[in-house]
C-alpha cells in the first residue's frame, strides 16, 4: 500500500497565516494612500465673457481693486494665449464650442445666426418652434447644439441629480452654456426687460418668479442710467481731457442695457437669488452654474467714440468679478468651488469711417459685387437667378437651378470663384467643395472648422484687411484682422497658482473641467486636459 505523503511541512501555522494578513493589508492601505485624488468640487461655475480683451484687463490693471481680476491672477491658474482654431467666431459659436469642447464643424453652431439653402431662411442659433417662452415670445431650446456638453455629463454622470442653472443677457448665450440638460436657462427679453426662459425646461422655479415680479427693470428706471464708477479724472489712461457721460439705457427697451456693463450687475443678482433660494452648492452631488457677462462696446461701435465707456466697463467688470467670488465664498466655499472663466474670443464694433486714413484701402460693394457675379454666370449658363443668398463672407448659388441645367455643381463654383478673384480688395475665395475634400491649407482648415457642411454656403470670400465692406443690410465696416488676446483662468477648489504662456486650445476647457469632475468629456471633445492643473484639496482612498 502506498504511504500517504505529508503535507504539514506545507501547512501555514495560524499565527504565520495572521502576520501575513496584516502585512497584505497594511501594503494595501499604503499604496492606495500613495494614489492620491482630489475632492471633487460642490460647484462649478463657468463665466464666459463676451468680447473680453486680454489687452484691456492689463490697461486698466491700475484702476482695478483687489480682489477682481487681480486675485484671479494672484490665486488663479492664468492661461495667457487662449486660440479659438476656427473662422467666423461669434457669442454663440464661441459658447458653444467651450462648452462641448469642439468646433463648429460638429457641434453644428456656426453662428448667432445662419442661412439655411433649403429653407431658405435665417435660422437663428437657438431657434425652435416646437417650445414657446415663460414670459416672451421667444421660442426656444438647444436642439440645434448636436453634440453633447459638459453640463449634459455631468447631469448624466449624476442621474439628473445635479442642479444646473445657466445666466445670461441673451437666450443664444444662455441656452448654449446651459446644454440640453439645464435645470433651466434665463436671459433679459429686449423690450420688457423681464427674466424670460423657455417651456423647453422645467417650471420657472418660484424664487426667479417672485424677482420679476418685485425686481424687474422696467420697475427700477433710476437705476438704468449710466455714468462714471471712478472720479471722472481717472479716466486720463484712455482720453487726455475726459468729459463725464451719462447714458439713458431703459427707454421702454432694453438693448441698449444689454450693452453696457449694468447687464453684469443685474446678473449677479439674480446669481445671489439662486445661491439663496436654490440650495446651490449645498450637497454631496455637484452642481452647475454657467454664467455669461457682457465686456462690449458700447452700441456696438468703436471705443475711439467711446473710450471713457469702455474702460468703465472693465472697471464694473472688475467689481462685479470680486462680487461673485464674494457670494461663492459665503454661500458655498470658494475651497468648495471651482471657477473657470474666459473670454469669447471676438470683438464685435464698427470703426468710424475716415476718409483721411490712408491705411485704407478702397471700398468693397457686396451687393456690386454679387450681381456682377450673376451677370458672368447668366453668360454662361443663361439667363436666369443664379446667386440665391449672400451673407458678410458667403455667397449660397441657386443649387435647384444648377440640378436643373445638369450642370455640375463644383464646375460652377469653381467658375464663380475664378471671377470673384479678380475683383479689386479679395483676400481670398474658396469653393465649399474644397472644405468638403478636405486640404492641408491653414485658412481653409480654419474655414471648414467654422461651419457646419449642412449649413454652409457654395463660396466662401475674404476682404484685405484696411477695406471698407459695404452692404445694404448693414452699415460701412473697416475689416481688421487685428491680434485679440483670449485669457483663461481657473480658481478655486485647490487650483494651484501659476501663469501659462504656452498656447492653449479652447477645446482643453470642458475636458479639463470634466477631469476635475472625474466624468467622461463631451462627446465630440476631443482635446487632451490642461495637463499644467494642480490641486492640493487632495483626498486618499
Amino acid at each position: 500500500m502506498k504511504k500517504k505523503k505529508k503535507h504539514n511541512d506545507l501547512y501555514l501555522s495560524e499565527n504565520v497565516r495572521k502576520v501575513l494578513s496584516s502585512l497584505i493589508v497594511v501594503f494595501t492601505i499604503s499604496s492606495m494612500q500613495a494614489q492620491e485624488v482630489h475632492q471633487t468640487p460642490k460647484l462649478v461655475v463657468g463665466v464666459t465673457i463676451d468680447q473680453l480683451r486680454g489687452e484691456y484687463i492689463e490697461a486698466f490693471y491700475d484702476a482695478f481693486g483687489e480682489n477682481g481680476f487681480k486675485r484671479l491672477m494672484r490665486e488663479g491658474l492664468v492661461y495667457r494665449n487662449v486660440h479659438f482654431d476656427f473662422s467666423n467666431l461669434d457669442q454663440s459659436s464661441a459658447i458653444a464650442s467651450i462648452y462641448s469642447g469642439t468646433t463648429p464643424e460638429y457641434n453644428g453652431i456656426p453662428g448667432n445666426s445662419w442661412y439655411d439653402s433649403k429653407t431658405q431662411r435665417v435660422i437663428s442659433s437657438a431657434q425652435d418652434g416646437n417650445y414657446i417662452g415663460y414670459s416672451t415670445n421667444d421660442n426656444t431650446s438647444p436642439a440645434r447644439l448636436l453634440v453633447s456638453t459638459m453640463t449634459d455629463e455631468l447631469e448624466n454622470a449624476t442621474r439628473g441629480s445635479a442642479d444646473i442653472f445657466s445666466f445670461a443677457p441673451d437666450k443664444e448665450a444662455a441656452i448654449l452654456a446651459g446644454g440640453h440638460s439645464a435645470t433651466a436657462a434665463f436671459w433679459i427679453e429686449d423690450n420688457s426687460g423681464k427674466w424670460v426662459s423657455s417651456t423647453y425646461y422645467k417650471e420657472m422655479p418660484w424664487w426667479l418668479k417672485k424677482y420679476s415680479e418685485n425686481s424687474q427693470l422696467s420697475h427700477r428706471v433710476n437705476e438704468n442710467r449710466w455714468t462714471p464708477l471712478l472720479p471722472i479724472e481717472r479716466y486720463t489712461i484712455v482720453e487726455e481731457k475726459p468729459e463725464k457721460f451719462s447714458h439713458d439705457l431703459g427707454n421702454g427697451n432694453f438693448f441698449l442695457f444689454k450693452s453696457s456693463p449694468l447687464v453684469n450687475t443685474e446678473i449677479n443678482r439674480l446669481v445671489q437669488e439662486c445661491l439663496h433660494f436654490g440650495a446651490i452648492g449645498k450637497r454631496n452631488t455637484t452642481d452647475f452654474i454657467a454664467i455669461t457677462y457682457s465686456a462690449r462696446n458700447f452700441q456696438q461701435m468703436s471705443s475711439k467714440l467711446y473710450p471713457s465707456e469702455m474702460m468703465d466697463t472693465y472697471v464694473r467688470l472688475d467689481k462685479e468679478i470680486e462680487a461673485l467670488l464674494k457670494m461663492l465664498d459665503e454661500k458655498v466655499g470658494l475651497n468648495n468651488t471651482v471657477l473657470f472663466l474666459t473670454s469669447t474670443g471676438y470683438a464685435n464694433y464698427l470703426d468710424p469711417i475716415d476718409e483721411d486714413d490712408k491705411t485704407i484701402g478702397g471700398t468693397f460693394f457686396t451687393d456690386r459685387c454679387t450681381s456682377l457675379l450673376n451677370v458672368y454666370l447668366m453668360a454662361l449658363y443663361g439667363k436666369d437667378s443664379w446667386v440665391q443668398h449672400v451673407t458678410e463672407n458667403q455667397i449660397f448659388l441657386n443649387r435647384k437651378l444648377i440640378e436643373e441645367r445638369k450642370l455640375e455643381l463644383k464646375e460652377v463654383q469653381e467658375k464663380a470663384s475664378r471671377f470673384l478673384m479678380d475683383f479689386s480688395g479679395i483676400q481670398n475665395v474658396i469653393p465649399s467643395y474644397k472644405l468638403i475634400g478636405g486640404n492641408d491649407s491653414e485658412s481653409i482648415e480654419r474655414i471648414k472648422k467654422g461651419y457646419y457642411f449642412k449649413y454652409a454656403g457654395d463660396i466662401f470670400f475674404e476682404v484685405q484687411p484696411g477695406w471698407v465692406i459695404e452692404s445694404p443690410d448693414s452699415k460701412p465696416q473697416t475689416v481688421r484682422k487685428d491680434a485679440f488676446n483670449v485669457p483663461l483662468f481657473y480658481f478655486g477648489g485647490g487650483i494651484v497658482a501659476e501663469q501659462i504662456y504656452r498656447p492653449v486650445s479652447i477645446g482643453e476647457i470642458a475636458t479639463t473641467v470634466n477631469r476635475i469632475l472625474r466624468i467622461r468629456s463631451p462627446n465630440a471633445a476631443s482635446s487632451t486636459p490642461s495637463y499644467e492643473l494642480k490641486m492640493t484639496n487632495t483626498t486618499t482612498k
